[in-house]
């Protein structure tokens, strides 16, 4: 028994020893303390101070073989159990390992459950997130692979400046990742662009002494700069540059870099000194097999641009001359070129035909369409049309130089498919340009044609395209009010009399004299492009319009108008304007208009915390009645399921007024009628009460545990039949089960007996127009 502690001592805070070790201890030796000086400097003290000495390290303590261990466990009442060896403690050990790994795989077996109900919930971002990360760490991994071992030569600093040193460092390292790119075939624009930044910072420095830059470096920076990339829009600007630098460094270019050192030039904006270098090598690299297509090809390209069609045509010919492979493709630049120009479309058309002779067979739809793009950019309509009929009846029918187009032409089917063409390829302006041709030749085109135009032009986004679609969408209208107005004058003459309708209206839009009549798509494509630009001025106009343009409407019109009407904060008027189409007009709605109009509801718009008690008891007075037409008009839907979409809100709508009765009610005439079925997530929505499951936040990612949990206990409560379980269930039963569970929870939170439930369930059934129909309350 160690000794008492004296009264003394206890305020002491070594106390980590006890008294009998502490004598037995050596004392240590007291330090001889120096008079201090205040004449020294505080540089030669601190020089004179020695470091701290460090205490030294313990002795691991001996093992005694002889020593005696035993084994104790003490349970939870405090008693300790000895056990007679190792073996029997390691027993012991082992088995409340095993207990807690069983009870350990319990717990991650319930979490998978768990989280399999609320997968897709889940922060998905974070997993792409990752996967991004890692991709670019393998990249970063794969260029980093044998980097120190590269082959290039390094460029001299030799007489540079400390900055420029800097700058040719870095492009000693960027062109070594370029190359290994592009040794593997994987060079990418950004390394492009990286490497030439640095060597635009790096030529200040090198232009003194272009002899730091070994041979090899040339030509692997021709080869990074001149790859042929489509997103390397900087390619012509850095091959003429480069090749610059190269002059100046009397480095020779080799054929194929002189061809496209005269084009970078010439691209970049040097027409006449490219062309006169061009001139300059026809008797080397125009008379060199090798070279031979590529410099004729690139004569015909230039000329043509250029506007010298004569030079260019004579290139043509050296080339069809000097070469038997040569591609007659090259001879589109020149057609363009000719229908550009007011005095050579004949010349162009003779281009077309030696074309189509030299191609034969092997001339594709593409190629046409390539032909009549020329003139038709060029207005070069009539032209364009004779390519076109060539397409069309493979030369069967030639319509060049004829005043009259034969009948098999000239009609709105055969120019139609012309028009829908020219739209499907995106060539809006020669589809405009069509339409006045048709209009040229008398010939009216079809009302869905021109729809299809103006489709494209609001579909394109541009201001231009827009008006021009508004501008020839209202000539429609306008052509259709004179044809009812017409109609209405003929009804009300008697016979024989009889108004002689032509058919064209004179308009002055967009270059066209007269336009077919507005149809329903007419109005359908303006109210939509209206209602997405937030034009709802111009939409109430449109739908006056519609109505004095007398054509059988359907819901579409009116769903637009009420989308606007809710976009404006105009909830009340959407729902004005839906009873009185519905009621007055007998317009049938769809399921659109009921998810418009939920939408239009001011819990669904408004900030929860604002929601006054008179405004969820107004609101559920609406969800009943809208609930009561739905069900009145359901067999006009597009399918037999109720979209999910809808049935979500119409049950997040019921929740928020707080009507659990109807919600109870809607929730089974939505399985009954509709054969809605509830799935996983939206039974954690419903439970969690909250709609933004999808926002990845603490507090959602609690409350969805927190459902799950409920959900869970609710579903093991249930009884289930034969000997199914949790897991090995059927979806047919797994959705009724859901069900269960969504009504369990809900009918929980309404404070009645089952007699007065009874009561306010039949109550809530007739109000929403489903008591003859709809099960009852106690099944």
């Amino acid at each position: 028994m160690p000794p008492k502690i004296p009264l003394a001592e206890l305020g002491t805070r070594n106390n980590f020893i006890c008294r009998s070790c502490l004598g037995q201890l050596q004392k240590p030796q007291a330090q001889s303390w120096q008079p201090r000086s205040f004449f020294t400097s505080a540089v030669a003290t601190a020089r004179k101070q020695s470091p701290r000495t460090k205490a030294a390290p313990a002795k691991a303590p001996v093992e005694d073989e002889s020593a005696t261990v035993r084994f104790f466990q003490q349970d939870e009442s405090g008693k300790l159990r000895q056990f007679r060896d190792q073996e029997d403690f390691s027993k012991a050990m082992n088995h409340d390992v095993e207990l807690q790994l069983q009870e350990l795989e319990g717990k991650l077996k319930e979490a998978g459950r768990l989280m399999k109900m609320i997968q897709g919930n889940g922060a998905k971002s974070q997993t792409e997130r990752l996967k991004r990360q890692y991709r670019r760490h393998m990249e970063q991994l794969k260029d980093a692979d044998d980097f120190s071992v590269s082959k290039l030569t390094p460029v001299k600093t030799t007489n540079l400046t400390p900055t420029q040193t800097k700058h040719v460092d870095k492009l000693n390292t960027l062109l070594r990742r370029a190359d290994k790119e592009y040794n593997r075939g994987e060079i990418k624009s950004r390394t492009i662009a990286a490497a030439w930044n640095a060597y635009a910072l790096a030529r200040v420095g090198l232009a003194k002494s272009w002899d730091n830059v070994p041979a090899d470096v040339w030509e692997s920076m021709w080869n990074i700069f001149a790859a042929d990339l489509e997103d390397n829009n900087n390619r012509m600007a850095h091959i003429y540059i480069l090749s610059k630098d190269m002059n100046a460094a009397r480095i020779p270019l080799g054929d194929p870099q002189q061809l496209l050192t005269i084009e970078a030039m010439f691209v970049e904006g040097w027409e006449k000194e490219a062309i006169e270098n061009w001139k300059r090598a026809s008797s080397v690299l125009g008379a060199k097999a090798e070279t031979l297509n590529e410099y004729w090809e690139l004569g015909i390209r230039m000329c043509s641009l250029n506007g010298d069609l004569d030079r260019a045509e004579r290139a043509f010919k050296a080339l069809s001359a000097a070469s038997s492979d040569f591609n007659p493709r090259i001879l589109v630049p020149f057609i363009r070129a000719c229908a550009s120009r007011d005095v050579n479309h004949e010349r162009g058309w003779e281009a077309y035909r030696r074309l189509r002779d030299l191609l034969g067979d092997s001339m594709a739809i593409e190629d046409y369409d390539e032909v009549i793009s020329c003139f038709l950019s060029s207005s070069q309509t009539d032209y364009a049309l004779h390519v076109f009929v060539d397409m069309m009846f493979s030369g069967a029918i030639d319509v060049h130089g004829k005043t009259k187009l034969p009948s098999a032409v000239s009609n709105q089917f055969f120019l139609g498919k012309w028009l829908k063409r020219l739209i499907g390829a995106g060539d809006l302006d020669g589809a405009q340009k069509v339409l006045q041709f048709m209009q040229s030749k008398g010939i009216m085109a079809a009302s869905v044609q021109v729809n299809g135009l103006i489709g494209a032009w609001l579909r394109s986004g541009t201001a231009e395209n827009q008006e021009k679609a508004d501008d020839l969408a209202w000539a429609m209208i306008r052509s259709r009010h004179v044809f009812v107005e017409l109609r209405q004058r003929e009804a009300a003459l008697e016979w024989p009399l009889r108004l002689w309708q032509s058919g064209k209206v004179k308009e002055n839009v967009a270059g066209l004299v007269f336009v077919p009549r507005a149809t329903l798509e007419t109005f359908s494509l303006m109210a939509e492009n209206y209602r997405s630009r937030g034009l709802h001025g111009r939409l109430e106009q449109l739908w006056v319009a519609f109505k004095e343009a007398d054509i059988s409407t359907d819901a579409f019109m009116m769903n637009q108008l009420l989308e606007s009407y809710v976009q404006n904060g105009k909830g009340p008027d959407a729902l004005q304007m839906y009873r009185t189409m519905t009621r007055d007009h007998d317009l049938l709605p769809d399921h659109y208009t009921f998810l418009t109009l939920y939408k239009s509801l001011p819990i669904n718009r408004m900030l929860w915390l604002s929601v006054s008690e008179e405004q969820k008891e107004a609101d559920a007075v609406v969800c009943r009645e809208l609930f009561r037409d739905m069900v009145g008009s359901f067999w006009v839907f597009e399918d037999d399921n109720a979209h999910e979409q809808l049935a979500r809100l119409i049950l997040h709508s019921f929740r928020k007024v707080e009507d659990y009765v109807g919600f109870i009610v809607a929730f089974r005439t939505l399985r009954e009628l509709f054969k809605f079925a509830p799935t996983d997530v939206l039974t954690v929505e419903m439970v969690a009460e909250t709609p933004d499951l999808h926002r990845d936040t603490p507090r959602t990612r609690k409350r969805i545990v927190e459902a799950t949990m409920k959900i869970q206990s609710m579903l093991a409560a249930q009884p289930m039949a034969g000997a199914e379980d949790l897991e090995n269930i059927t979806p047919e039963r797994k959705r009724d089960e859901l069900a269960a569970v969504i009504e369990q929870y809900y009918r929980s939170k309404i404070p009645a007996t089952e007699d007065e439930f009874e009561e306010m369930y039949d109550a809530a059934a007739q109000d929403l127009g489903v008591y003859d129909t709809l099960t009852p309350s106690g099944t």
